[in-house]
């Protein structure tokens, strides 16, 4: 759609559209517009974005929610912690998906509620903004989130648990190795290869013999840096 603005979160890029093509007038669209045109000139301001916060359109208060994630301020991020627990799940979600893109570790309580949120939507904003965010709090909630019905959602929070490599994941991310999915499978080993526990070795040799080639080559990486890490503590206790 000609005219849409680079940065748009999923929810808003759905409610813009919305907005544009709906009945009840043009001036919801222009106002979100005109945020995105003033980010775009470096003309926005929090106060603007805070004034769109008390709209009574949706698709307005989640424009202003999305770009809230470009303003690095610590406002900002404040007002996202406390929009993470709005009413209503785009609300949430692009709030999750802001924070992620602004805060850091400090941010991640507020965000670990919403691996529990009853929106899928919600869940995986959560857990993509957590991986992100990094630390340990974000690693609890991670590994909690490996266990959710769907699989995108546990996709995405061993992926996290990869980047973050925090020893409370390894025995969530053990559990994972017989997942359905094969993606959450391989994300899982990467993880564990990341954590270095040596305890990881054996349940992922029992992997390199997969009939997948996606799965048998993160075993048999995996398995080669946690044999290697294992034998490095040797050598040096033998010298």
């Amino acid at each position: 759609m000609p005219g849409l603005p680079a940065r748009v979160a999923p929810w808003g890029a759905v409610l813009l559209a919305t907005a544009l093509v709906c009945s009840c007038g043009p001036d919801p669209a222009r106002r979100i517009g005109n945020l995105y045109e003033a980010r775009r000139q470096g003309t926005l301001t929090l106060d603007m974005l805070e004034q769109a916060l008390q709209s009574e359109r949706l698709d307005v208060r989640v424009a202003a929610v999305d770009l809230l994630g470009s303003v690095d301020d610590p406002r900002a991020r404040e007002l996202l912690r406390g929009l993470v627990t709005a009413p209503e799940a785009a609300l949430r979600a692009t709030a999750a998906t802001s924070l992620g893109a602004v805060g850091g570790p400090e941010d991640a309580p507020a965000l670990a509620p919403l691996v529990d949120d009853p929106e899928t939507i919600v869940r995986l904003r959560a857990v993509q903004a957590l991986g992100r965010l990094g630390g340990h709090d974000a690693a609890v909630a991670l590994a909690r989130a490996l266990d959710d019905e769907d699989v995108e959602v546990r996709r995405h929070a061993a992926e996290g648990l990869a980047r973050i490599a925090d020893p409370v994941a390894l025995e969530p991310l053990l559990a994972r190795l017989d997942d359905p999915d094969v993606r959450v499978r391989a994300w899982a080993i990467r993880a564990l290869a990341e954590i270095g526990d040596e305890r990881a070795i054996e349940p992922i040799r029992a992997l390199v013999d997969s009939d997948d080639p996606y799965e048998r080559a993160a075993a048999l990486a995996a398995l080669e840096r946690l044999e290697d890490g294992a034998a490095a503590p040797r050598e040096e206790g033998g010298r």
